[in-house]
């Protein structure tokens, strides 16, 4: 299902891919048409975790490094959510509540997105502020 993708995301991956491409040298040939993929695909309905948990992508993206942007739902109909990412290995204890791109802070039934790079086998990991159900969607990657 194609899905549409917020403007400054997308402004982030275009930038991405131009940089890929000027850091090339000149007989060197890098082939952009399918660097860009946007689709929404669901990774994860349930309940958020309170500690740094796992989340595999690479059933979407492969077992190699991406810049995924993923669109996080709050399903809670009592509670805000924030939750934060990191690419898996990361040990940056990133603090719940600082200002990142790869955070979403959401009120009620609030949406929101996130832009997270995978390691080198298309895993993240993730928490949140407290157990809320939530939904994780890929909605555009580069790999």
């Amino acid at each position: 299902m194609k899905s549409q993708i917020n403007p400054l995301n997308l402004l982030l991956i275009l930038i991405a891919s131009l940089m890929l491409i000027t850091s090339c040298k000149k007989e060197e040939i890098v082939e952009v048409e399918d660097a860009l993929t946007v689709e929404t695909i669901e990774v994860l309905n349930g309940d958020a975790p309170t500690e740094w948990t796992d989340l595999d992508l690479s059933g979407v993206v492969g077992k190699n490094f991406a810049m995924v942007t993923l669109k996080v739902t709050n399903f809670s109909s009592t509670d805000p959510l924030v939750a934060i990412f990191r690419q898996e290995g990361d040990v940056s204890d990133y603090t719940i509540g600082s200002d990142t791109d790869n955070m979403v802070s959401l009120g009620i039934y609030g949406t929101g997105q996130a832009i997270i790079y995978t390691d080198a086998n298309g895993r993240i990991e993730w928490k949140a502020n407290r157990v809320i159900p939530t939904k994780i969607e890929v909605v555009a990657y580069i790999k």
